[in-house]
């Protein structure tokens, strides 16, 4: 392997690790807003849910769910209250802004316009256009 077809290889490979990244934090975030939509959730509850309903296709741990919990509360986008429950300790409740709403229904237009325009792309290449 020749050193240019090695650096091509670490470019691709470091694009495509950037854009999952990024992908699946604009992914992450459109699933933890929607849930959010329905009311608060603690953030254990949270994950419960994102994993159940994700049925494996969002993989979504603590060390990435508390961590962008907290960008979005620093963003105005959920907002956070401690509360105690009977005996047990304290939960962090999470529930979703105004701007969170609005923030919400534009990740859900642009969601919506990549999965409409890479439907008619899949479309098109289906009907033998190659």
């Amino acid at each position: 392997m020749t050193a240019v077809t090695r650096n091509i290889s670490d470019i691709k490979r470091r694009g495509n690790r950037e854009s999952r990244v990024a992908a699946k934090r604009g992914t992450a975030e459109l699933a933890v807003l929607s849930v959010l939509k329905g009311g608060r959730r603690y953030g254990y509850e949270l994950l419960k849910v994102l994993q159940r309903a994700g049925e494996g296709a969002l993989e979504v741990r603590e060390g990435t769910l508390y961590p962008l919990l907290h960008r979005l509360e620093d963003s105005g986008h959920v907002s956070a209250t401690w509360e105690a429950e009977g005996r047990t300790r304290p939960r962090k409740y999470y529930a979703l802004t105004p701007a969170g709403r609005t923030y919400l229904a534009l990740l859900q237009s642009e969601w919506s316009g990549l999965v409409d325009g890479m439907r008619r792309l899949l479309d098109s290449l289906g009907e033998g256009e190659e």
